[in-house]
């Protein structure tokens, strides 16, 4: 899923953001962002998928013809 933040603003002017596939504190700094942006602050909840991890990928290459060029890993 693609992380997206939903926007609502109200009659009122009253605005409620809403981060949508996002995990640990990469929602954090996409709505601050959005909030320096815009020039507003909002009240943040937590979502469970808070407290879950990004999927980090690393690797390493041992041998002779190495793949990657330096400077391309």
């Amino acid at each position: 899923m693609i992380a997206q933040i939903k926007v609502v603003i109200d009659a009122d002017g009253n605005v409620v953001m809403e981060g949508i596939g996002f995990k640990g504190t990469a929602c954090d700094k996409a709505m601050a962002a959005l909030e320096s942006a815009l020039g507003i602050q909002t009240k943040r909840v937590n979502k469970p998928e808070y407290n879950s991890t990004a999927e980090v990928k690393t690797g390493q290459y041992v041998g002779g013809n190495n793949p990657y060029p330096k400077g391309r890993w």
